[in-house]
């Protein structure tokens, strides 16, 4: 995406005043974006998603020339982290510790329904047959 010039004329006092307006006013509305976003779990999910796809917690190192792209790559995720710090200085730790109890949650639930398919297997609930259930030949 290319920019454009924000001003024709860079002696004129007035074009540069509205360009800085109108740059205020872009930056602003950003913000305003931004919060908006951040506010909810589902937007701050989202944005937690993109940073883990930037890998901006983590290392670049590649023996090829895939470094350049993942340097690329995070980049953005630390322009993007950059920002969420300006709109909420807060909201950075709040989506890790968010999304670290998701993950902690989502644990708790596989090992649950591994323990209760489990016992329903000891109890015979599994109806694989009957030598192993012990049931027939007592």
């Amino acid at each position: 995406m290319t920019q454009r010039a924000n001003v024709g004329n860079a002696a004129d006092r007035e074009q540069v005043k509205e360009a800085e307006r109108e740059i205020r006013d872009a930056q602003q509305k950003f913000q305003f974006d931004m919060n908006k976003v951040l506010e909810s779990r589902e937007g701050r999910r989202v944005m937690w998603r993109i940073l883990e796809h930037c890998n901006v917690f983590g290392s670049i190192m590649e023996t090829s020339a895939k470094i350049y792209y993942n340097s690329g790559r995070q980049d953005v995720g630390h322009w993007l982290l950059a920002r969420i710090d300006e709109a909420r200085p807060t909201t950075a730790l709040q989506m890790a510790q968010e999304d670290l109890k998701e993950k902690e949650d989502a644990s708790r639930r596989r090992k649950g329904r591994r323990s209760s398919s489990e016992a329903g297997r000891e109890e015979g609930g599994d109806n694989t047959g009957t030598e192993e259930g012990g049931s027939e030949g007592s």
